[in-house]
């Protein structure tokens, strides 16, 4: 299996398991009669507590799930005290001045208008002229 095939899996199985009490609250809500308007409310307050309780876990646990994530979450300080001793190296951001920015630009420019001209003589010789 490829390593994005096991990335997605690596948490979107768990996102999954997590979630499905929203689906089982919502569905004991539609399920009620409307008699039951006290308990079907609070289905509905269990459904609002769980959503958030569900996202916030999700976004504390997320930077634990894969290697890359522990690493691009150590940049955060907050998140860098919660991690193992081994993620939280940092590497130093490197700055760039102006004369690399604006010569970045001109580059980027350049490649985006050569893509651009390729894909457009490519285009004009596969549509037939009419």
């Amino acid at each position: 299996m490829s390593s994005s095939i096991l990335l997605l899996s690596s948490f979107a199985i768990p996102c999954f398991a997590w979630t499905l009490p929203c689906f089982v609250l919502i569905g004991l809500y539609a399920a009620l009669p409307t008699e039951y308007t006290f308990t079907r409310q609070i289905f509905i307050a269990l459904y609002d507590i769980w959503i958030g309780v569900s996202s916030a876990t999700a976004i504390s646990v997320f930077p634990f799930i894969d290697h890359r994530y522990r690493k691009a979450a150590a940049r955060v300080p907050v998140v860098r005290l919660l991690l193992p001793p081994g993620y939280r190296k940092v590497a130093p951001v490197k700055i760039k001045s102006e004369r690399e920015i604006e010569k970045d630009k001109v580059d980027t420019t350049d490649v985006y208008f050569n893509l651009l001209s390729i894909d457009l003589a490519t285009l004009k010789r596969s549509v037939p002229a009419v």
